[in-house]
């Protein structure tokens, strides 16, 4: 073999018996070496494409492979890029190149580094099979390897199966892909400064991603544009045009961190739970899902904005670090090269980009920053949030008005620019003042999650499931299990309708104690710890008093409460114990739409609905999930879904009288309780707010077609959210930023509307929950026909009367 016998001359250079012990080490090794590989094969299946139901892409899930391209398919100008950029001898050697090897061993051996590579094409697509191990054994396989394919398959192939499978970053495997993701072309309208741009990151795929560092892309493009002089398939005069193009990428990338990263995970998950691994490995298949881009990327910025606001309440953590004078500098040319931000010139900042800088100077109304050498000034509103951190539960809401209190020069802080809404002090009824410009930025520690769903088809239009997928991939959203507080007070309320309660009902609201197994005494209190005597049951859910609800679940039971939960969907343990009526056991969020939807649709199972359609690599549809009313389907598979829902209607979950007494005290809850700030949507509303002793805050609304869940907390319930904070202050104004946009052109009616005919309304007084007189004051509630109060309330000059007639008792 040629490998062999160059390698035995080597060896002779040294003494003979070296040489010679040298030699038929190698044929030795030659022979247990495995035969070529097939390199004809894709390593794995082309990517599973996941779409919307508009046929876009989902950010991320782009990544991955393409099928296979012919060697004919692909363009000259692609070929002879690469070759250009990796292996412009590849036509002359036999999978080995000797000289490159040599030249790389020489040049890094003087850099003291890696600079250069000496493996040849055929020696990368030998490393694809061979693992990543790093040994002098290893590198003998692959060169051995190397031959081996040469001496297989003829270039021409080779050069294909290199072409298929290289890793051009972004999550592109192979150059149909890298057009696709970088440029949204097909191969075959590539011109050569975009063929030269691909074949320019195989060396570094993250180092030299467009995307990320378009300037250094530039630069390497240039390089690989020279090369293909140098081989001869460009002239000078069209490489000078060509470096001067602009990249020409397509007009957004959402990279690693994607628009929707935990729904990914989810879909692939599925696809292997109900398909196989073996499916997922050899991918192949088209999926939609029901996903809203646009709406996604809104949940996003939502509960970023939420997450933020609360961090900043919580307040400032302190400086990343803290740097002498000398460094800063070298912190400087860290961020210019990271951030890409030019010494000079114009330079626009990414809206909301947290960049890492350096205080120069502090006063009490403004500090002065080097970004990357560049000064910048943040005014006293953009840093005035900063209060000390509370290390209790505290809130502190007092603002910074000296700002050498909270910095100093050598802080090393994170900054942004963007529009903030300046705090206000709590109760205040002014209209948030609204400024740009740069302020001082904090990463939240708390997390989140959202969950947004049509409520007629159950399509999930959007998921989050965390603040940032890649500091964690833990889905919130989906797995995520949290005590759920008052959101878990309506499932009880429903079962008390069910068992003959009423919205009239009076409930007393008293300081309760509960004696437990063992001699343990439960004592509940109210968020405000305090009392309101006699209540309706309408006014003790809009209220989210907790112990009327201790009452109400007493009248139920603890095991038909658990019971109807999971009749609802709830998919988690539950305890039979009091405290489950405040919602002590954790559920996820998931599952809390899903009953949240049932109540929206009166009763009837909403089943959120993620994956809509699965087709195989022949374009045979193997899943179906979709509604018969999406207009994005084929009349044919609507007309088969119409079908499937006759012959399979949803299941009644509730009575119709029942869910609209429920949706009834819901609507209260945002009318006339914790969620009125959810009129500020301007639509009918419904849902309920929720917030756990000190971790958890919750709000579940909707409209007449949009369901949408937040949940905002600590992961290991290691950070209280704070003295005051509560689900309607934290949760409520995520939801309510997110369904702004969500019924942007979607009109929605009234909730309320078309009464079930078992139900007849009465004005009730809610002092007495007795019927109220005419021209007394009293609120219309909706009552299972025969089961309303028959007698009236004292006008108001009775109850002034016996109002008296107490305070004269008393003396």
């Amino acid at each position: 073999m040629a490998v062999v016998r160059a390698l035995v001359v080597l060896a002779a250079w040294s003494p003979l018996p070296a040489a010679v012990a040298g030699a038929v080490f190698l044929s030795d090794f030659a022979a247990r070496s495995p035969p070529a590989p097939d390199i004809t094969a894709p390593l794995a299946g082309h990517a599973t494409e996941i779409r919307s139901t508009d046929g876009l892409r989902l950010g991320g899930l782009l990544r991955g492979r393409r099928p296979w391209v012919a060697s004919d398919q692909i363009p000259a100008k692609v070929k002879f890029a690469f070759l250009a950029a990796e292996d412009d001898a590849f036509f002359e050697h036999v999978g080995v190149d000797p000289v490159a090897i040599a030249r790389a061993f020489l040049r890094n051996r003087a850099e003291g580094r890696v600079v250069e590579g000496g493996s040849t094409i055929t020696q990368q697509i030998a490393k694809r099979y061979l693992g990543s191990e790093r040994s002098y054994e290893r590198k003998l396989v692959e060169l051995f390897t190397a031959r081996r394919i040469e001496a297989t398959y003829d270039k021409d192939a080779i050069l294909e199966a290199y072409l298929n499978e290289v890793y051009l970053g972004a999550g592109a495997y192979g150059v149909r892909a890298g057009a696709e993701i970088y440029f949204d072309k097909n191969l075959d309208e590539l011109g050569w400064a975009e063929a030269a741009l691909l074949a320019s990151v195989t060396s570094s795929p993250t180092s030299f991603n467009p995307f990320r560092h378009p300037a250094r892309a530039v630069e390497r493009r240039r390089l690989v544009l020279e090369r293909l002089v140098r081989v001869g398939a460009l002239d000078e005069a069209e490489v000078a045009a060509l470096a001067r193009a602009p990249l020409g990428l397509r007009g957004s990338w959402d990279g690693d961190v994607n628009t929707a990263p935990y729904a990914a995970v989810e879909v692939r998950e599925a696809l292997r739970r109900d398909f196989g691994p073996e499916v997922m490995q050899r991918g192949s298949l088209d999926v939609t899902v029901s996903l809203s881009p646009v709406l996604q990327r809104q949940a996003r910025r939502s509960l970023a904005q939420g997450l933020r606001a609360l961090d900043r309440r919580q307040g400032y953590r302190g400086p990343l670090a803290r740097l002498s004078k000398a460094a800063w500098g070298d912190l400087g040319d860290a961020a210019a090269e990271v951030y890409e931000i030019p010494r000079e010139g114009p330079w626009a900042p990414e809206t909301a980009r947290p960049y890492v800088a350096v205080v120069e100077a502090a006063s009490p109304h403004g500090l002065s920053v080097l970004l990357a050498h560049r000064r910048l000034h943040i005014d006293h509103d953009g840093a005035r949030w900063a209060s000390p951190y509370a290390r209790d539960t505290k809130i502190n809401e007092v603002p910074l008005e000296d700002l050498t209190t909270g910095f100093a020069p050598g802080d090393v802080i994170l900054v942004a620019w963007d529009t903030h809404e300046l705090p206000l002090p709590r109760g205040s009824r002014e209209e948030p003042r609204s400024v740009t410009g740069w302020r001082v930025d904090q990463l939240p520690r708390v997390e989140g999650a959202l969950i947004s769903a049509e409520i007629d088809t159950g399509y999930v239009r959007a998921v989050v499931g965390g603040w940032d997928f890649d500091r964690s991939e833990y889905n919130r959203a989906l797995v995520g299990c949290r005590q759920p507080g008052s959101v878990f007070k309506p499932i009880v309320y429903s079962k008390a309708l069910e068992r003959g309660m009423t919205l009239a009902t009076m409930l007393v609201d008293t300081p309760i104690k509960i004696e437990k197994a063992g001699g343990e005494v439960w004592t509940p209190k109210n968020a405000d710890n305090d009392f309101s005597g006699f209540l309706i049951l309408r006014d003790a859910l809009a209220r989210s008093r907790n112990l009327p609800s201790v009452e109400v679940f007493n009248h139920v039971g603890a095991r038909a409460v658990v019971q109807h939960a999971y009749k609802l969907g709830i998919t988690t343990p539950m305890a039979e114990t009091e405290s489950l009526s405040l919602g002590a056991s954790c559920v996820q969020a998931w599952d809390m739409t899903r009953v949240y939807g049932t109540f929206a649709r009166r009763g009837i199972r909403m089943e959120p609905r993620l994956i809509l359609t699965v087709q195989d690599h022949e374009g045979h549809v193997v899943r179906d999930s979709g509604h018969f009313s999406d207009p994005s389907a084929v009349t044919l598979a609507r007309i088969d879904r119409l079908v499937r829902a006759a012959a399979e209607p949803p299941e009644r979950i509730m009575r119709a009288s029942t869910a609209y007494m429920l949706l009834s005290m819901l609507r209260a809850v945002v009318y006339g309780g914790t969620a009125y700030a959810a009129t500020a949507l301007g639509v009918p509303a419904a849902g309920k707010t929720g917030t756990t002793n000190a971790f958890d805050a919750w709000f579940i609304g909707f409209t007449e077609s949009i369901l949408t869940t937040v949940w905002v907390g600590a992961d290991n319930n290691d950070r209280a959210l704070g003295q005051g904070e509560s689900g309607g202050r934290i949760a409520l104004p995520v939801w309510l930023s997110y369904m702004k946009k969500a019924i942007e052109g979607r009109p929605q009616g009234g909730m309320l509307d078309d009464p079930p005919p078992t139900i007849e309304i009465k004005r009730i007084d809610r002092e007495t929950g007795l019927l109220s007189k005419p021209g007394e004051p009293g609120v219309e509630l909706p009552f299972l026909l025969n089961t309303a109060p028959e007698q009236e309330a004292p006008d108001r000059t009775e109850k002034a009367i016996r109002k008296v007639d107490l305070h004269a008792t008393d003396f």
